[in-house]
């Protein structure tokens, strides 16, 4: 099959988009005008039934039914959310990060449609796939290395190979939205969230000092009762031999992760004090808090 001919025909190279940071960068929800909060509420509201007689019944309906019908009413309420978030791309404003994760799935379902077509030599249906992708979705990271749209297009035209290597990095950048929220909160992070999150914060580092701190913290998650333990005693061990490098590193990893360790809100100020203004004696006194499953969330 002669891919190119089928992909070419959209004159990517033409295209000025904005970029799609706008699913990674930090959004400001105080900046939507009251209009679009109310188109939004109203869209919402259409697809879950209008209010009136149709939303809230079932009775007497076979499982079946039911089943198509939230079916049908989850579909409708998706194409309110995709209405909502194209426009606000359009308009060049900020996604909330649920309005992030839904737009990377479905730009993650673009990519997949378009390996069938591929696959199918639809050239029609590529090309309505294609306009989605890059003019209602604004597909440019172009500030992610190599992905420009022109590289984009030639990882289209790999076929399968290029298109899945595009899923995964569209996969990843949900994995980071995911990471960035479970942080925030105070949440434990699972090893591959912890990797990508701080993985990327190094490939954004400014200087050697923050880079070198955000390598080990993606190398060093702690998000086990052992894990924690083990980064305690490698913190006496550095401060008998006076690694200061190391030491400092470690006091930051826990820092990093302090938010609602502990069910006691003054724990928090407690361990940074212990971390910084005490020696052996305060470390082991954590260990041994760990130990007896002071931070509930670290099993």
């Amino acid at each position: 099959m002669r891919k190119r001919n089928l992909i070419f025909p959209l004159v990517v190279s033409s295209l000025f988009m904005p970029s799609i940071e706008a699913l990674e960068r930090t959004t400001d929800l105080n900046s939507l005008e009251s209009e679009n909060n109310i188109y939004e509420a109203v869209d919402i509201l259409i697809a879950e039934g209008g209010g009136g007689g149709g939303a809230g019944g079932g009775g007497g309906m076979s499982p079946k039914a039911r089943a198509e019908q939230e079916a049908k009413r989850q579909k409708s309420k998706d194409a309110a959310k995709k209405r909502i978030i194209k426009s606000k791309l359009a308009a060049g404003k900020p996604l909330t990060d649920k309005e992030k994760e839904f737009a990377i799935n479905q730009v993650i379902n673009i990519f997949k449609a378009i390996k069938i077509s591929l696959k199918n030599g639809n050239e029609a249906v590529m090309q309505a796939q294609l306009k989605e992708l890059f003019f209602d979705y604004k597909l440019d990271i172009g500030k992610r290395g190599d992905y420009t749209p022109d590289n984009i297009m030639r990882m289209i035209e790999m076929g399968d190979e290029g298109i899945d290597i595009l899923i995964k990095n569209f996969e990843s950048g949900k994995t980071l939205l995911t990471a960035k929220s479970k942080l925030a909160a105070g949440e434990v992070l699972t090893d591959e969230e912890n990797y990508i999150l701080f993985n990327n914060e190094s490939n954004k580092a400014d200087n050697k000092y923050f880079k070198e701190e955000y390598d080990y913290f993606k190398n060093n998650n702690i998000n086990t009762k052992e894990k924690a333990i083990n980064e305690l005693k490698k913190l006496k061990k550095a401060l008998k031999d006076k690694d200061e490098d190391l030491a400092r590193k470690i006091k930051s990893n826990f820092v990093i992760r302090v938010l609602s360790l502990s069910k006691d809100d003054t724990f928090d100020d407690n361990l940074i004090d212990i971390l910084n203004n005490t020696g052996e004696e305060g470390i082991d006194a954590l260990i041994k808090a760990f130990e007896l499953g002071g931070f509930e969330k670290y099993k």
